[in-house]
């Protein structure tokens, strides 16, 4: 099931009651030019599921509560869990890295052109085999930039490691580099924790995740445009801490939006980065409680 809310008002609705079969470790990305997309990798009861079906494209909906058609692309990323992808607004590609069982292939789909389009493998060494990552498109420097997560088992690093590692990705739309950034974030998060891009401030703001396996953090990171160096925004007040939260900014109001569960529904909390505080939104509807959004 699929729920929306206007950015006029903050009543929920129900946007669709069909699609892919939920999972966990999925991920989902709504496009406004020039299609909805809906990308899904499936793990159920600890296996990644190698099918022609892992990755799923869905074209616009047709009509009220649909879903939209399939397009399927023979030539995809294989199957994996806990991976990342982003919109590359610049280029008009959806950028794809990691995940368990993915290893470190880096994989971009265009969003122009055939009805059917062709994923494209651009890289195959990168930040190393990780899950659980975040990654945003920073528009101010034009980049793909990726955010902790944690170690896949590699010589020499413990199993599932948080990482504090921060990497960014260019592409010349045939071959993509991936680079670290001098930058890393002050603590590491080994998973659940979600970047967006401010274009208003020119900066990206990473919230919570899971600063150890069990405790979540509750901190605020801000990236501006003419630095590396992540800064720890001071605050007044913040929602509890929790790692299967999502986030969101909201160009129409200036705004970072995050979805965070509660005992029984979604609630919604609004970041004011000028004031550096937190102001819960109430609203008359809310989707049922959930994590890993």
């Amino acid at each position: 099931m699929t729920n929306a809310v206007p950015l006029d008002h903050r009543a929920w609705r129900v946007g669709s009651c069909t699609g892919p079969v939920s999972t966990p470790g999925q991920f989902a990305s709504v496009l406004s030019n020039p299609d909805s997309l809906f990308v899904q990798s499936e793990f159920v009861n600890g296996e990644e599921f190698d099918d022609m079906d892992t990755f799923r494209v869905l074209g616009p909906s047709t009509a009220a509560g649909s879903s939209g058609t399939e397009q399927l692309d023979v030539t995809a990323p294989t199957a994996r869990w806990g991976h990342a992808a982003v919109v590359d607004t610049t280029r008009g590609v959806l950028v794809l890295y990691g995940g368990f069982g993915g290893d470190t292939d880096t994989w971009q789909l265009p969003l122009a052109g055939p009805v059917t389009r062709a994923w494209r493998r651009t890289a195959t060494t990168g930040p190393g085999p990780k899950g659980f990552l975040t990654m945003a498109f920073d528009a101010a420097r034009n980049k793909v930039v990726l955010a902790g997560g944690s170690h896949a088992p590699i010589v020499g690093v413990p199993e599932n490691a948080a990482s504090r590692e921060v990497w960014e990705y260019t592409s010349d739309g045939t071959t993509g580099v991936w680079t670290r950034s001098v930058g890393s974030l002050p603590q590491a998060r080994a998973g659940g924790q979600v970047m967006v891009f401010d274009s208003a401030r020119q900066a990206l703001v990473l919230y919570g995740g899971l600063a150890t396996s069990v405790a979540g953090a509750s901190d605020v990171l801000e990236r501006g445009p003419d630095s590396d160096t992540w800064v720890v925004r001071q605050q007044t007040t913040a929602p509890v801490p929790s790692p299967g939260h999502a986030m969101v900014y909201d160009p129409v109001g200036d705004r970072t939006l995050a979805f965070l569960p509660t005992a029984t529904t979604l609630s919604v909390w609004e970041w004011d980065a000028a004031l550096g505080t937190w102001a819960v939104r109430t609203s008359d509807t809310a989707p049922a409680s959930r994590t890993w959004m």
